[in-house]
């Protein structure tokens, strides 16, 4: 009986976590260019706390991933040549949103190099429920709390047009 029980639950489980993510068109994920960003607070794998509402005077441009992805790995040596590029430049701050365990990330950066970014680990279920992303890497640009560019799924790499347009947005912001 509590097997029959644990695989119903399982089956439920894995049937309402995976039609639900299912359902977000990659068009739909994220929220809307121009709304509010939803807000967060959260500590970094260095136990540094980051909260968005704090950086109200500053860009702050935000990747999700988790290890394993490979699109993920792919793009991180042209993230950290971008956050090279503005580490002398206070008015804008990279976090990483990181949907794996601290202990995992701190070992996968330590095997692959650390490109730049605040790194945060979130469960990949507060991932799909408050910032409805459901592909990884995805990419966000947020000003004053608003959201100013999203990259859904697309690795920001130089033969992909999208590198020099996510540096183009992030400059742009900047600017404003």
């Amino acid at each position: 009986m509590k097997i029959k029980f644990l695989i119903l639950s399982m089956a439920f489980f894995l049937h309402s976590h995976f039609s639900s993510a299912q359902k977000i068109k990659i068009e739909d994920q994220g929220p809307e260019v121009g709304s509010m960003f939803p807000d967060f607070e959260y500590e970094t794998l260095d136990g540094e706390k980051v909260a968005l509402g704090s950086y109200s005077d500053k860009v702050v441009v935000i990747n999700t991933w988790f290890v394993g992805c490979s699109g993920c790995k792919v793009e991180e040596p042209y993230l950290a040549k971008l956050t090279e590029e503005y580490k002398d430049n206070d008015s804008v701050v990279f976090i990483a949103l990181a949907m794996s365990s601290p202990n995992k990330i701190q070992r996968y950066l330590e095997r692959n190099g650390d490109y730049g970014y605040l790194q945060v680990s979130v469960p990949r279920k507060e991932i799909l429920e408050k910032y409805r992303v459901v592909i990884s890497p995805s990419h966000f640009i947020v000003k004053d709390g608003v959201l100013v560019a999203k990259y859904i799924g697309s690795p920001m790499v130089p033969h992909y047009s999208n590198l020099e347009l996510f540096r183009e947005e992030i400059e742009k912001a900047v600017k404003e």
